[in-house]
């Protein structure tokens, strides 16, 4: 606990204030970019030295920014055109099984947002697991997600 869990003002800078309510699991930084962390995706593949992602591993839930639904991020953007870009992180959101991530990035898909130009993926899959996207069980599935 002696390291900053959230350094640069993450938590009082950064995550959306709306009508009093905090929306956790957001972050919005940068004006068009929203950071999303969704639940299932805060865990990583790696444990860098360097990580100033290092709250959302050590089960701590009150460090954690953590989104349980799509809907907040839909309902965030629907109100916030400035937001061009999404960025899915956490953790890293590719340690998700395919239909897990289906049920965050469907409902942006769906959703009448015309300003959304780009769904991003914080990852390091690649690297660490690149069997996941190409010869485990649901790498097909995730192609498609």
């Amino acid at each position: 606990m002696a390291m900053n869990p959230h350094p640069a003002g993450q938590i009082d800078l950064n995550v959306p204030l709306e009508v009093g309510v905090e929306r956790r699991g957001l972050q919005h930084k940068y004006r068009p970019t929203a950071l999303f962390f969704p639940a299932q995706g805060q865990t990583c593949h790696a444990y860098c030295t360097y990580c100033f992602r290092w709250a959302q591993f050590v089960g701590l839930d009150d460090l954690k920014f953590a989104a349980r639904e799509a809907e907040t991020l839909v309902d965030y953007l629907a109100r916030h055109r400035e937001v061009s870009d999404v960025l899915f992180t956490g953790g890293d959101p590719l340690v998700m099984r395919a239909s897990v991530l289906r049920r965050y990035v469907e409902p942006l898909l769906r959703a009448d947002l015309p300003h959304l130009a780009h769904i991003r993926f914080g990852t390091k899959a690649l690297a660490y697991w690149p069997a996941r996207l190409l010869t485990d069980p649901d790498a097909a599935a995730r192609g498609s997600a």
